[in-house]
């Protein structure tokens, strides 16, 4: 499964030393991985409307559920970037 991160905020979705995917990687409760473009893991800004792929691969109702988790994370950072 594919979710589009904007290219600004995957960085902070993804944690610093990917801390965010290797709970999922390394939890037994989840038997899933994740690929991404670690080329956007720069300094750089881009326009909100670029966004970079999060694959998700694993087993399908794991997969639905980290996939669920990631996307109510990320609309949390979006609130918290537009407030600031």
């Amino acid at each position: 499964m594919k979710i589009p991160v904007p290219k600004n905020l995957i960085r902070k979705l993804v944690g610093y030393k990917e801390k965010s995917l290797q709970y999922f990687r390394l939890n037994p409760r989840y038997n899933v991985d994740f690929y991404y473009d670690e080329k956007v893991l720069v300094d750089e800004i881009f326009n909100m409307n670029e966004c970079a792929d999060l694959k998700i691969f694993g087993k399908k109702s794991d997969v639905i559920k980290v996939t669920n988790i990631l996307l109510h994370r990320l609309e949390q950072i979006k609130m918290k970037s537009i407030l600031i």
